[in-house]
């Protein structure tokens, strides 16, 4: 039998969450589901999901691994209680951000902005679409300047580059999840927006009183984690390369340096490393991949990664099968 060295990871979602579509994806070579709690909210549908995964690879008599991602203290724009689901913004407005439902835009997260602020401090919402400069910082309230012209939607993530926060490792909701993972014996971890090695601690307290260990993989899309690189290697399982929140936070010019630079140091201390984020976006509506895309899925094996994941592409695409069979 031909052994992958470079193994898949699918995101499941609406578009794969059901037997026939899983059976599928193992068949054209999925090796790992990932289940991304930042989009499942019920136990039940956590159970359903792993039951399904676990029932199809049975029959096809394959050991397909089940990965949780922890979303971490994501923070998202909030408009639950303003009575609106989007603000439209004007270049050079001025706006003000905070958790009070008071701001123009208030946010999901009571966080605390510490220091200064920072001249090349921005906020950056929806992967980047829409960015606006920091006038000024008062009681955990940001003034912000809008940089461009667009529309605010709800629910829609914030990235503030160059902004020091205070803000926990990981959420109530990620501590049930991970009771959860534990409980239905997921075979791996992921954890969001790791800054530090101590990010890993907090899951490792719940391990200890739970008596069970899972291997935990770290994140990597913050700048934070970029400067603590080595020792978060050294302390956490894995490593995922997660080009979305980091080419957001870094400069675009960047995420290409910083993937080989990961790469290159998990292999030196042979630590699991995966590369993921708009892997085949295209296929979330199209058959076929670019190209391009080709070129990053084969860069990527050719430089040794131990996988490469998709996201969008099997958990809400429209041809999900067909990722997985182009990228096997």
């Amino acid at each position: 039998m031909k052994i992958k060295k470079t193994k898949i990871i699918s995101t499941i979602g609406p578009s794969s969450n059901s037997p026939n579509i899983i059976s599928s994806l193992i068949k054209q070579g999925m090796d790992v589901s990932r289940l991304n709690m930042a989009h499942i909210h019920r136990e039940k549908d956590i159970k359903s999901i792993i039951d399904i995964i676990r029932s199809e690879a049975k029959k096809a008599d394959r050991n397909i691994a089940i990965m949780m991602d922890i979303s971490g203290p994501k923070i998202r724009v909030n408009f639950k209680n303003k009575g609106n689901s989007k603000l439209s913004i004007i270049k050079n407005h001025t706006y003000n951000m905070g958790y009070d439902n008071t701001n123009d835009i208030p946010i999901n997260l009571e966080i605390e902005f510490k220091g200064k602020n920072n001249q090349k401090a921005l906020v950056k919402i929806d992967d980047g679409k829409i960015s606006f400069k920091i006038l000024s910082i008062n009681n955990n309230n940001l003034k912000l300047k809008a940089l461009n012209s667009g529309t605010v939607n709800a629910n829609k993530g914030i990235n503030f580059p160059h902004v020091d926060l205070a803000i926990p490792a990981i959420t109530k909701k990620d501590r049930e999840d991970i009771k959860l993972g534990l409980k239905y014996k997921v075979d791996w971890f992921s954890l969001s927006f790791v800054r530090s090695s101590k990010d890993i601690n907090p899951i490792i307290n719940i391990f200890k009183k739970e008596n069970l260990f899972i291997p935990i993989i770290a994140k990597i899309e913050k700048p934070e984690a970029i400067d603590n690189l080595e020792e978060i290697i050294n302390k956490f399982d894995g490593i995922l390369i997660a080009r979305g929140d980091l080419g957001v936070e870094e400069s675009l010019a960047k995420v290409p340096v910083l993937q080989k630079k990961i790469i290159d140091s998990c292999t030196r201390v042979k630590k699991p490393v995966i590369v993921a984020t708009q892997i085949l976006e295209s296929m979330i509506e199209n058959s076929t991949p670019t190209r391009a895309e080709v070129n990053d899925v084969a860069n990527a094996v050719y430089d040794g990664v131990d996988a490469v994941m998709l996201s969008g592409e099997t958990a809400v695409g429209q041809y999900p099968i067909e990722a997985v069979s182009i990228m096997a």
